[in-house]
C-alpha cells in the first residue's frame, strides 16, 4: 500500500485526511491523541500498577529496600553454597527479575501508584531523590569491575563511577534508618570518595 493510499484512509478523531499533503496535520493529531490518552491513564487509578505488585515482598521489604537494605541491595553473586552445582547463586538478574519484567512490559507506558508505605519518601518538598551505590555486585554487565570468577573478583568490586561526591550531610537524612549516623559531615576532598554510581529520580 502506497503512502497516498494509507493517508487516504486515515481518520483521526472526527477529521478525515484524504490527501497526502495533509500528512503533517494527521501526524500532529495522532501525537495529540496519544498524549491525551496517556494523560488520562496517568490520572486513572484503575490504570496504575499497584505499588505492592512491584517487588511482591510486601511493605516491610519495600521500606527496607529504600533504606539501602535487603538482598536486592546487598547480595553478591557467588559460586559458594550453590543449590545447583555449576550454577552461581545470589544472581540479581534472577532474584530481582520482576524489576526488569516491569520495565520491559509496563514501566514506559503505565504509571505506578505512589509507594504509600515507604516513609522515607514522605514530606519531600523538592520531590526528587538520588540513589547511589559504591559496589558492583553483578559480573559482566558493563557497570563496574565485578568479573568472573565471582568469589575472587566481585567481593569488593567498584561500580562504574559517574558521580563526584564531595560531602554528605548526615543530619539531612535523619528521618530514615538507612544510615547509622544522623548528624555530622563526611568530607571527600580531592576525589577521595572512591567509585560512586548515582541515578536521580523526580516525581510530581
Amino acid at each position: 500500500m502506497s503512502p497516498d493510499t494509507i493517508v487516504s484512509f486515515l481518520r483521526v478523531g472526527y477529521t478525515d485526511y484524504t490527501d497526502v499533503s495533509q500528512e503533517a496535520d494527521a501526524r500532529e493529531d495522532v501525537k495529540q491523541l496519544c498524549k491525551n490518552a496517556m494523560d488520562l491513564a496517568a490520572n486513572d487509578p484503575g490504570k496504575m500498577v499497584p505499588w505492592e505488585d512491584i517487588s511482591g515482598y510486601g511493605a516491610n521489604f519495600d521500606q527496607n529496600f529504600f533504606d539501602g537494605k535487603t538482598f536486592w541491595n546487598e547480595e553478591v553473586q557467588t559460586d559458594i553454597d550453590t543449590i545447583v552445582p555449576g550454577l552461581a547463586s545470589n544472581r540479581l538478574d534472577i532474584d530481582a527479575e520482576r524489576v526488569d519484567d516491569f520495565y520491559e512490559t509496563v514501566a514506559e507506558r503505565v504509571p505506578f501508584a505512589w509507594p504509600e508505605t515507604v516513609t522515607s519518601l514522605e514530606n519531600c518538598e523538592i520531590r526528587a531523590a538520588m540513589c547511589c551505590w559504591v559496589s558492583d555486585r553483578q559480573a559482566n554487565d558493563n557497570n563496574g569491575n565485578c568479573r568472573t570468577p565471582y568469589d575472587e573478583r566481585c567481593a569488593d568490586a567498584d561500580p562504574s563511577a559517574n558521580t563526584e561526591l564531595c560531602a554528605v550531610d548526615h543530619a539531612r537524612h535523619d528521618f530514615t534508618p538507612s544510615s547509622s549516623a544522623n548528624d555530622g559531615l563526611s568530607l571527600f576532598p580531592l576525589n577521595s570518595e572512591g567509585a560512586v554510581h548515582c541515578h536521580g529520580m523526580a516525581w510530581r
